[in-house]
């Protein structure tokens, strides 16, 4: 009789560890996700930093500007591929938008343009990244 005692032990064991495998990979995943994006959001400021300083001199070079959007263009990139949530894909947006504004001030000739919407995205997409 001793062996009808384990089966069902045996199944419970199996059906316990069934459930909890996914929910550990489920956690791997959202802390991996959360790495990935606060990895990314310090690129992407470290980003904005290099365009302020290629905004300062804009009428020198203005194309290591435009090379600092296309920078935080392909990082936005990299983090909508590797990150979900509403915060993240709405921070992500509002700095492409701010982003993309900058870039055709630059275009159209201005010499100066205005980038706190740049540094309050990038400042925003930091926070919604950011553990705790």
């Amino acid at each position: 009789m001793p062996s009808r005692r384990r089966a069902p032990r045996l199944a419970v064991t199996t059906l316990a560890l069934s459930l909890t495998v996914p929910l550990s990979l489920t956690a791997c995943d959202v802390i991996s996700n959360a790495i990935d994006c606060a990895n990314t959001a310090v690129t992407i400021a470290e980003t904005v930093n290099e365009l302020q300083a290629a905004v300062a001199s804009l009428d020198e070079d203005p194309a290591q500007a435009l090379a600092s959007l296309d920078e935080i263009d392909r990082n936005l990139d990299e983090l909508g591929d590797q990150t979900e949530g509403a915060d993240v894909g709405q921070a992500t947006e509002d700095l492409r938008t701010a982003v993309d504004n900058v870039r055709a001030a630059i275009e159209s000739g201005d010499p100066a343009p205005d980038l706190t919407p740049v540094l309050d995205a990038s400042d925003s997409l930091t926070d919604v990244c950011s553990p705790g």
